[in-house]
């Protein structure tokens, strides 16, 4: 389902895609049997109630002035998921704020601490169509007049779409996520 009904048609002489797959379990799993039901804190203000996982351990922990950052490892140790809550600012300042400076102080601020975690169980996907931003970013001739001699030596081709789809889980085990890629390639005019 990566690819929207009618991007591809009997134009279409070609769909490249590239995919990536990552699905890790936790090095120390939450308890199923704690997990219940708590109140999550929206955008607005206003509450509803989540699904939440409960874990008490050691790990790794930055308490700063804005954010408390908490990092869970997967088995292996060598990978982590890291959490960012905000304490006095908005999601959105933090968000406006965050750099790869910020966010390098924050890893270099992690350390073992004893952890309560109450995290919501989730799950997020997501389609976009890539055109609009991709010509944004100066990658409009690709749709437009493209040299794509190497796939077919006589031209006439165009990419007609680029799509993306990620998704995002996350529950008592482990982590699961994805992300794919599609350029579709048509001719720009009749043979």
């Amino acid at each position: 389902d990566l690819l929207p009904e009618g991007s591809v048609t009997a134009d279409t002489r070609a769909v490249l895609t590239n995919a990536v797959y990552f699905k890790a379990p936790w090095a120390d799993a939450f308890d199923v049997d704690s997990t219940r039901d708590e109140d999550f804190v929206l955008r607005d203000g206003s509450t509803v109630p989540v699904s939440t996982m409960v874990s008490t351990d050691y790990g790794l922990i930055a308490d700063t002035d804005e954010v408390l950052v908490v990092q869970k490892r997967f088995r292996g140790a060598k990978l982590g998921m890291t959490f960012v809550m905000p304490k006095v600012e908005s999601l959105a300042d933090v968000e406006a704020r965050l750099d790869p400076s910020l966010w390098a102080d924050w890893m270099n601020s992690l350390n073992e601490g004893y952890i309560e975690l109450h995290l919501p169980k989730f799950r997020f996907e997501t389609s976009l169509p890539l055109t609009e931003p991709l010509t944004t970013l100066g990658l409009g001739k690709l749709f437009e007049d493209p040299d794509l001699t190497g796939m077919l030596a006589s031209g006439g081709l165009s990419v007609s779409g680029v799509f993306h789809k990620s998704f995002i889980a996350v529950d008592e085990g482990g982590a699961e996520a994805a992300a794919a890629t599609a350029i579709v390639v048509g001719v720009t005019s009749a043979p």
